[in-house]
């Protein structure tokens, strides 16, 4: 009998042993997992409050990309340089003011909004009546290239008392803007 109870209280103090064990190892992860639920819980709802994309995602992104190629293609191949200055000379020609290239630079590369654009700069010195050289930097800023930009623009004037005539002298910086090439990344979006 004793061997019995000695066998019985044994097999207690292993299970008991075991439970200790074992059964705390469960309880640090019952803890654990409680507080996991409870995340993604919360992740759950944050993620439920994201709205859904919209019906017609793919119809507006194949009009987007239509756009995209459409707006590319007012963007001129990347003109001649020696034709971009004579086009301004005879913008200054039909105009009647004086325009004579103050610098000049080789094409340059500029990044905006993740395209590389091709840039050709040139500086002018352009002198004339006001109305002449307002219409000479209308007619350069409106006309052919349409990628022509005014980038900078200084202006003196000097007044004959004489006459009451008056003589404009602007500096002005232009750049032109040729068509990026595109990369294979943007083109897959």
């Amino acid at each position: 009998m004793r061997a019995r109870k000695l066998l019985i209280v044994t097999a207690v103090a292993t299970l008991l042993g075991a439970y200790c064990l074992l059964g705390t190892g469960y309880r640090a992860q019952y803890v654990k997992n409680r507080a996991l639920a409870a995340q993604f819980s919360e992740v759950v709802r944050q993620l439920a409050e994201i709205p859904l994309p919209p019906a017609d995602l793919s119809q507006r992104r194949a009009a987007a990309s239509a756009s995209v190629e459409k707006q590319m293609d007012l963007f001129p191949e990347m003109p001649n340089s020696t034709r971009l200055i004579d086009g301004i000379f005879r913008v200054a020609e039909a105009t009647g003011v004086k325009a004579l290239p103050a610098a000049t630079w080789p094409w340059t590369s500029e990044s905006i909004s993740g395209l590389d654009y091709p840039v050709f700069h040139l500086n002018l010195t352009v002198s004339g009546a006001y109305h002449r050289v307002a219409d000479f930097l209308d007619r350069l800023e409106n006309g052919d290239p349409v990628t022509l930009v005014i980038r900078g623009l200084t202006i003196e004037c000097t007044v004959n008392p004489q006459d009451e005539s008056g003589e404009v002298e602007a500096a002005v910086d232009v750049a032109v803007y040729a068509r990026p090439s595109l990369q294979p990344e943007t083109q897959k979006r």
